[in-house]
């Protein structure tokens, strides 16, 4: 990014100091504003590092569309427990491999597929 293009986007800078350990501390209206949590991911660009924060109810929603789902197959108590356990830990897996073939696509090495390939009813 040229310096012309990073002035037209800053919103706001301020100079922090770094410490021995690499650490610094975001300042405080930039940590409100932006809406940190307890965990920020840090993004190497070729400009720089990008750091944003960690949304804290990460995956609730599909915790709930999980639960929905299993409810409905008529699972209660302990089994939907257990199915709920099952079914959860297959999501981490499934989102690496999204994103690894998500980089395949973003080289061109790969095909991609539509929100329609994704989402449309099986025939």
């Amino acid at each position: 990014m040229s310096t012309a293009v990073l002035e037209e986007t800053v919103l706001d800078q301020k100079r922090v100091t770094i410490s021995s350990k690499r650490q610094f501390t975001i300042p405080q209206k930039f940590f409100q504003k932006i809406g940190f949590g307890k965990e920020a991911e840090c993004i190497l660009t070729p400009d720089g590092i990008l750091i944003r924060p960690i949304p804290q109810n990460q995956g609730g929603e599909l915790a709930e569309a999980i639960l929905k789902d299993l409810i409905e197959q008529g699972l209660s108590g302990e089994e939907l427990l257990e199915a709920f356990k099952k079914q959860q830990s297959k999501v981490a897996p499934a989102v690496h491999s999204m994103l690894k073939e998500a980089k395949k696509v973003a080289k061109g090495k790969a095909p991609y597929e539509t929100m329609d390939d994704v989402f449309s009813a099986e025939e």
